[in-house]
């Protein structure tokens, strides 16, 4: 089968469009055609090396996340069939040491695989598998937002921002969201975000202070280096900031008393609770249904062939697309 795979960790030259065998089907396993491949900033973190505490053994395969068609299943498996359009993130290992859903095919464990709604297109799941279980965490398991609050969420036009905003406003929270661009805006105004700041242009710390005196009740941080720490001058007293990604880099080192002098800040970096398998299954078949009932309107910037893969890359680290980007094999 194609599959995209790195010898090496760097930027995209690492990348080749490789022939590789498919392993033989284990018992619990089923086996995906892949229609449609997530891209997301952890599988650039993958390529790029140096970020996740083990690196996949090299030659590795990219991806972690993919819709497909079950074309057969292990002998243990009951609940899944062939013919099922199937949705999955994370195969069995880590998904920074052991991905691959970047190929034709892929061996999934079946307790990791989500049917798709009839009414949910192969684009649309794909969009927001990952993003959508990332999304869950934090507003299932990190902090329950509460109706009558505002949020600032950085970067509200990218795939779990976007998602992040419409949740948030489902729940009657208020978004506030920084964007890149005046067509971002309108796309997070579109799913929900009450005030767009073009952090390009404006200063989010004034706005934001100039919007809301008092400051947010949360602050929602995908970008992580300098933005995490000046959002600490946004949040109210007794508020809370929740890191789920370093797209400007990683946050310095700081004096944990500094949350203290801001007002008692509470602060958390998430873990994506892809390995907690009844968590896991409820909030893929929980954001699907938003997806299926409008909740969620995922876009999707871009499809590109598998054999452009690097192009993919290249496309979110600029920051010119909006929702998510996807390959297909």
């Amino acid at each position: 089968m194609r599959a995209v795979s790195i010898n090496g960790h760097g930027g995209t030259e690492v990348m080749q469009l490789v022939d590789v065998a498919l392993p033989t089907l284990a018992p619990d396993e089923a086996r995906i055609r892949h229609t449609r491949i997530g891209v997301n900033y952890s599988d650039i973190n993958v390529r790029r090396g140096g970020f996740y505490p083990t690196s996949p053994s090299l030659p590795s395969l990219l991806g972690n996340e993919a819709v497909g068609v079950v074309e057969e299943v292990g002998a243990e498996v009951e609940d899944i069939v062939p013919g099922d359009r199937v949705g999955y993130v994370k195969g069995r290992g880590p998904f920074h040491s052991e991905p691959g859903s970047y190929a034709e095919y892929r061996n999934v464990p079946a307790e990791r695989l989500v049917r798709i709604p009839s009414n949910v297109t192969d684009d649309s799941a794909a969009a927001v598998l990952l993003k959508g279980l990332t999304a869950a965490t934090i507003l299932d398991l990190s902090y329950r937002a509460e109706p009558g609050q505002t949020a600032l969420v950085h970067a509200g036009a990218s795939g779990v921002g976007s998602i992040l905003v419409s949740w948030l406003s489902a729940l009657g929270v208020t978004p506030l969201v920084t964007v890149g661009s005046p067509d971002k805006a309108e796309f997070a105004r579109e799913r929900g975000a009450a005030e767009c700041i073009l952090y390009n242009k404006q200063d989010f710390v004034e706005e934001v202070r100039s919007l809301r005196p008092d400051g947010v009740d949360v602050v929602f941080d995908g970008a992580g280096g300098d933005i995490f720490t000046r959002s600490l001058d946004v949040i109210k007293r007794n508020g809370a900031l929740i890191n789920y990604g370093n797209a400007a880099g990683r946050v310095a080192p700081f004096d944990i008393l500094t949350l203290a002098f801001k007002g008692a800040i509470w602060v958390t970096r998430i873990a994506v609770q892809h390995s907690d398998i009844p968590f896991y299954r409820r909030s893929m078949e929980k954001i699907l249904r938003f997806v299926a009932d409008g909740t969620i309107k995922p876009h999707v910037s871009r499809v590109l062939p598998l054999a452009q893969a690097a192009s993919a890359h290249e496309l979110i680290e600029s920051r010119a697309t909006m929702g998510s980007v996807l390959l297909v094999p």
